[in-house]
């Protein structure tokens, strides 16, 4: 548990503090932008240099709105701690499917998993 947390702090203060330092956020920015957008009803889909800026589906959009009225740094700190919730339930539950009925605790359910996962983040 401790290896998890000490990973997951790192991966979710690694967007933060590229945020505070003014380096590049990705996609967070895009996220916050559109989220602005549809708050002040302006288009969402808009085509620049031969493709769209926002390439999700609508309902994203939705929730990128009001996720933006915490701000950018709110925005960043709340998608990154429902990322990491979802990693630990995915690696708990992984970890359960794979010791069946016996209920069988093995440090290796956890870890395979997250490490299978983790080049991908």
């Amino acid at each position: 548990m401790s290896i998890f947390l000490v990973t997951a702090i790192a991966f979710s203060a690694a967007p933060l503090l590229h945020y505070f330092r003014g380096g590049s956020i990705r996609d967070y920015k895009l996220w916050y932008d559109t989220g602005k957008q549809l708050l002040a009803g302006e288009e969402i889909f808009v085509f620049r240099s031969g493709k769209y800026d926002f390439m999700y589906p609508p309902p994203c959009a939705l929730f990128l709105a009001s996720t933006s009225l915490l701000g950018q740094a709110g925005l960043i700190l709340l998608l990154v701690a429902i990322n990491s919730v979802a990693w630990f339930y995915s690696a708990r539950w992984a970890a359960l499917l794979a010791a069946g009925p016996r209920n069988h605790k093995n440090a290796w359910l956890y870890l395979i998993p997250n490490l299978l996962v983790i080049v991908y983040v």
